[in-house]
């Protein structure tokens, strides 16, 4: 006990974070593959491999990353089979839905993200702009509540980097795309003291013209410039101690709305470039601005106790983001029937004192502490367990600006609605998970997680004065602070049996958890799940193929669903009661020869909420499917021919309550084509190959609708350079 006290001491002491730090999730450091070549995964918070593993899993080991390109978190989403995810009006912001667990605006994540052991505090956090010095990925699909906390309800996508080199070595990649994309990227890593003190740092630069042009010929609307510095250290004074100190900061800049258009009607949904939608619209002069900061700060801790390894990560997280637009861009006055605030603009041509444009002016900023403090047993024993305590602390301001540009000496603004509300969540959690090897190959796993949210929303004049402005509680008496607590206590329950060391099947009881927050003094409700799930494991043919399978049922209470309204405070989130959700998915690799590999799966998830129409959750689609080939072929002793497709399936879907605004089944292809040596590679790469678009979210504007939606095809070339 005393030795645990003294690392913990040494933790808090050498963290430049304050006693009120809180806690982040992660997991154990471990090797990527196992002696038999098998993937590591840290899903349980230790290291194991993959089939042994009694969840649905797909992971993705650093070969893969590189052969796919895999840079971004659009990028992992796409891979998996009952995962999609919708880019919204903010680049910070990223609406996943799992196995139909779907996330609600300005609410907390249905995934816990996490990146070496630090778990995302907001969707906001989950963007963190471009992955660099990724070793592995791991997607975790159904409740995980049990061990990552309140905002694993659908589940948990965990990434672990390349920990710094033992030896000098770095490497630089460039890459050149349509619309004057340039990307540079590049890091080096190596030992400051041997054997004890080790570094990397690596940086990214992206700038671009964008590749969504106007209908009206003005240029671009998704320009974009963005820089990413990282910096690690990690110190191991003796073998059963180690200190682990990362911290990064990114900084991007971009036009809005971006992809973003208006229609007139909501039957053009799911329509591009024709006569009656021919794409975005703008006015040379008004296109807006957004700009965005991330600062990412956390220290590991690992001490070996012999009987266990007691870990701690402490954390600290800065996101600042604002955003300027304005709204009516199409050419010409338009009329008060097609403006927010009803009243004509004139756009270019007003007069003094005359409505130029409407516009929005939007601020999101989060700043989160972050701690978890945890002890694992070892693995090679029959009782494995592991206990753990997480505390966290997020601030955030949120700003919701709308109003008219006036026309004068100067343009002035006029705000129409002028909104800030001041909102801190205090969270705190324990859970503990234990598993025991009943007989061999019959492995029972229990676990359980008590989370507790504390939040206080309070609209203020101003983020510097913080002067409250009195609103209604739910009895209707005026307060300063709007107050809430949430609570709930997540078990799950496993039961597997290995056949052989090659097939698997489990049996998993568990439940999932979110907590409830305030959209523009709007609150939402908690949500939960009921998760039963029934799973197999596979390796045939000398482990040529790698199956694996899963069929669940999820009884879901309370869905939280934020949407857009035509009046203030414009968005508003509400809770559906019930959702009945029934699915399976599938997944296989096969190694056909040592050159030619193909991979894929294939997804259903039908979601039924529990109304008289029985009508289908929205931005939940019925199939998803990915299939993968990649060949590589010697051209001589230190050269090989690659190349890579991915090719994905979406069904249909809604996006809204109630079916309205279907969406057609889409189809995406990725290629990538090129030569790689021992340090250098060259190859060509295509995005959205097919062209295909889509619209990923649509709301009523002043009899209108905007809607945003993906990009269109992009090509270029990739050069790295490894030394």
């Amino acid at each position: 006990m005393r030795q645990m006290i003294q690392v913990l001491l040494a933790a808090t002491t050498l963290t430049p974070l304050a006693a009120g730090v809180a806690l982040a999730q992660g997991a154990a450091a471990a090797d990527p593959v196992v002696e038999d070549g098998a993937i590591v995964v840290t899903a349980r918070l230790r290291a194991e491999s993959l089939q042994n593993v009694p969840d649905s899993i797909v992971a993705f080991g650093a070969k893969d990353i590189a052969a796919a390109g895999i840079d971004q978190i659009q990028d992992i989403a796409d891979m998996v089979p009952n995962v999609i995810l919708r880019k919204g009006f903010r680049s910070g912001e990223s609406n996943i839905t799992i196995r139909g667990i779907t996330s609600g605006r300005q609410g907390w994540p249905p995934v816990a993200f996490v990146i070496d052991g630090v778990k995302a505090t907001s969707i906001d956090a989950m963007e963190q702009g471009t992955l660099l010095d990724v070793e592995r990925i791991e997607v975790l699909k159904g409740p995980q509540g049990a061990l990552y906390g309140a905002g694993a309800i659908g589940g948990a996508i965990n990434i672990v980097t390349r920990k710094p080199s033992q030896e000098f070595e770095g490497r630089v990649q460039a890459s050149y795309a349509r619309g004057n994309d340039i990307k540079l990227s590049g890091g080096v890593s190596g030992p400051i003291v041997d054997d004890t003190l080790f570094y990397s740092v690596s940086g990214y630069f992206n700038d671009t013209d964008g590749i969504v042009k106007t209908a009206n010929g003005t240029g671009a609307v998704d320009a974009r410039q963005q820089t990413t510095g990282r910096a690690r250290l990690l110190f191991t004074p003796g073998e059963t101690l180690s200190f682990d100190l990362r911290a990064s900061i990114t900084d991007s800049h971009g036009s809005v709305p971006g992809t973003v258009d208006k229609i007139s009607n909501a039957a053009l949904v799911d329509e591009f470039r024709t006569a009656a939608n021919p794409g975005p619209m703008r006015r040379k002069g008004y296109l807006g601005r957004e700009n965005r900061r991330l600062v990412d700060v956390s220290l590991r801790t690992e001490a070996d106790l012999d009987f266990a390894t007691f870990s701690t990560v402490l954390a600290y997280q800065d996101i600042n983001q604002d955003l300027f637009g304005t709204v009516n861009y199409e050419g010409g006055p338009a009329p008060a029937s097609r403006t927010l605030f009803g009243a004509e603009t004139f756009g270019e041509a007003a007069a003094p004192g005359q409505v130029i444009d409407e516009f929005q002016d939007l601020t999101d900023d989060f700043e989160t502490y972050s701690a978890d403090i945890r002890l694992t047993s070892a693995s090679d024993q029959r009782l494995r367990w592991v206990v753990g305590l997480e505390l966290a602390r997020r601030l955030s301001y949120t700003h919701l600006g709308a109003g008219q540009l006036i026309a004068g000496p100067t343009v002035s603004r006029t705000y129409l609605l002028n909104r800030w509300d001041r909102k801190l969540d205090k969270i705190w959690g324990v859970y503990a998970q234990a598993s025991y090897d009943i007989v061999d190959g019959l492995e029972l796993t229990v676990a359980g997680r008590y989370d507790e949210d504390n939040a206080r929303n309070t609209r203020v004049t101003d983020p510097r004065t913080n002067t409250p402005i009195p609103a209604p509680d739910p009895d209707g008496n005026l307060v300063d602070s709007l107050k809430a607590k949430d609570s709930a206590f997540t078990p799950k329950v496993q039961l597997s049996y290995s056949w052989t060391s090659r097939i698997m099947t489990y049996l998993t009881y568990s439940e999932g958890y979110r907590f409830g927050f305030f959209n523009s003094g709007n609150r939402a409700l908690p949500e939960s799940t009921k998760n039963y799930e029934i799973g197999l494991k596979s390796q045939l043919f000398d482990d040529m193929l790698t199956f694996n399978a899963a069929a669940f049922r999820i009884d879901y209470s309370n869905q939280q669903v934020t949407q857009t309204i035509a009046t203030p405070p414009f968005r508003t989130t509400t809770n559906i009661p019930n959702t009945k959700i029934t699915g399976f998915e599938a997944d296989l690799s096969l190694r056909a020869t040592d050159k030619l590999r193909f991979s894929g799966g294939v997804g259903y998830t039908d979601a039924v909420v529990q109304d008289a129409a029985r009508t289908q959750a929205p931005v939940t689609p019925k199939w998803t499917a990915n299939a993968s080939m990649q060949w590589q072929e010697p051209l001589s002793d230190t050269l090989d021919f690659v190349s890579r497709v991915d090719y994905r399936y979406q069904g249909g879907m809604f996006l809204r309550v109630n079916e309205v605004f279907p969406i057609k089944d889409k189809t995406f292809v990725d290629a990538r084509i090129g030569v790689e040596h021992d340090r250098y590679s060259v190859k060509l790469f295509v995005e959205n190959l097919l062209d295909t678009q889509q619209a990923l979210s649509l709301s009523p504007f002043a009899g209108q609708f905007t809607r945003t939606f993906s990009p269109p095809r992009s090509y270029g070339v990739e050069l790295q350079y490894k030394f």
